[in-house]
């Protein structure tokens, strides 16, 4: 919520926060190393997957809220950045856009069961309402 605090007011990005042990923390360092334990996750996981080449081809794509505003959405993208990925690799998606790509590739059987959702010619829209709601109509 300090996130989206930051873009509703248009404050600082120099702002510190609270950690659990209750001593004060920036906001940047905290987003830093969030997306850099993501990142490191997802390395440890498929070690046996993992080239030099393959890193170098990795499309890291961190998803913000539409409504945020380009100085927010530059927060986040120096965040990612300072975790280690490297900017022609980092892709920032608003949330709806995400959602419009998943229903696009969603399974065959699943679109068949969703009236052929995803497939040439179907009109569908995707709506962010906030929090962890989302839907879909198709037509």
């Amino acid at each position: 919520m300090l996130l989206y605090d930051l873009n509703k007011n248009n404050l600082s990005t120099d702002v510190k926060t609270e950690s659990l042990d209750g001593l004060p923390e920036d906001i940047s360092t905290v987003m830093c190393l969030f997306i850099k334990v993501l990142k490191e996750d997802f390395l440890n996981k498929n070690k046996t997957l993992v080239t030099e080449g393959l890193i170098n081809k990795t499309l890291w794509v961190v998803t913000v809220p539409a409504l945020w505003s380009q100085k927010t959405n530059d927060f986040m993208r120096t965040a990612a950045e300072t975790a280690g990925i490297t900017n022609t690799n980092l892709l920032l998606a608003s949330e709806p856009e995400c959602a419009a790509v998943y229903c696009i590739n969603l399974p065959q059987e699943q679109q068949i069961n969703m009236g052929n959702l995803g497939m040439p010619g179907t009109k569908f829209l995707t709506a962010d309402i906030g929090g962890n709601i989302s839907f879909y109509v198709s037509f």
